[in-house]
């Protein structure tokens, strides 16, 4: 595994996306310098192509509204369709990769762990793997592109649920889903939990 700053970036975008949550969830009008600026911190330490939004979460007495994916949203390329995955406390669902295919992940409600691998050979980050803990307490929405695998597992005490608005429409008859064992000794991941 490519690990030069082991977990620092990770503890640098918790922080970043934490501050983001809480200025967002109070603002009274968009600033775009802040979205910028929480988007060029975090896109320094991901895979070449993957992409995160910050999702707002708005409250008021009645309950809460977040966007997911907009048209005009600068990382929208086209729609395919919408569905649901649900996954199991400590179940691991991965890994997987399309050819054609980019994935928006969104956890709606619970909390999963999302991780990538790139094994694209002529990437700039070839060989690098980056961790997502998304859900209740981590609002974002992940674009993953083509070939580049990923998987996710439940954490947490309850099913998460993952929204995808992929860019293609799966074709039963010759679909691009291309399967990897999660515990493939050529990925240098681990996906037991991290004590200590």
């Amino acid at each position: 595994m490519s690990e030069p700053m082991g977990l620092f970036p990770f503890a640098c975008m918790g922080l970043i996306g934490s501050f983001h949550n809480i200025y967002f969830t109070n603002r009274k009008k968009d600033v775009k310098g802040i979205d910028f600026f929480f988007l060029f911190c975090i896109s320094f330490f991901m895979i070449d192509g993957v992409k995160v939004k910050n999702l707002r979460l708005i409250p008021d007495e009645r309950g809460f509204l977040v966007e997911m994916l907009r048209a005009d949203d600068e990382i929208f390329s086209k729609f395919g369709q919408t569905y649901l995955s649900v996954v199991y406390p400590n179940v691991i669902k991965g890994w997987h990769y399309h050819k054609i295919q980019t994935d928006f992940f969104t956890v709606v409600k619970g909390m999963a762990k999302v991780v990538l691998y790139d094994q694209r050979k002529d990437s700039k980050t070839f060989g690098e793997v980056n961790e997502f803990f998304m859900g209740d307490l981590n609002r974002i929405l992940l674009v993953i592109p083509p070939l580049v695998l990923h998987g996710m597992k439940g954490i947490g005490t309850e099913p998460a649920y993952l929204i995808n608005c992929p860019t293609h429409t799966y074709n039963y008859k010759k679909p691009d889903e291309y399967r990897v064992d999660p515990y493939d000794k050529k990925i240098p991941y681990d996906w037991r939990l991290k004590e200590g």
